[in-house]
């Protein structure tokens, strides 16, 4: 992972392909994502505050390998890749809880 030590700051993005290319993103942005492909919450514990280049590129869930292809999954990626960890937890998440619904009156 790259710092950008820009001092204007671009809009971040990411870009898909055989691997994902993001550019000027913070960690949340990358929390965010991971959170999406694993559908399960993802909490940063990593401090970091700035903003990053990187590239990951990894096997997605529900897919399998061709054969001879070598690509990580996801939790490997990330550890090889970007010299992070993911770790499974427990603990507290927020969840919205809708109890009651009714159709908007005609006003």
């Amino acid at each position: 992972m790259q710092e950008v030590k820009d001092d204007n700051p671009r809009e971040p993005s990411f870009t898909f392909g055989v691997a994902m290319l993001f550019r000027n993103m913070p960690l949340a942005g990358l929390v965010n994502y991971i959170a999406n492909v694993l559908g399960s919450p993802v909490h940063d514990d990593t401090g970091l505050k700035g903003r990053y280049n990187f590239t990951l590129e990894f096997l997605r869930p529900g897919r399998t390998a061709a054969a001879g292809e070598s690509t990580p999954d996801l939790f490997e990626a990330v550890q090889e890749q970007l010299g992070l960890k993911l770790e499974g937890k427990k603990g507290p998440v927020e969840v919205l809880i809708v109890d009651h619904a009714e159709k908007a009156s005609e006003n």
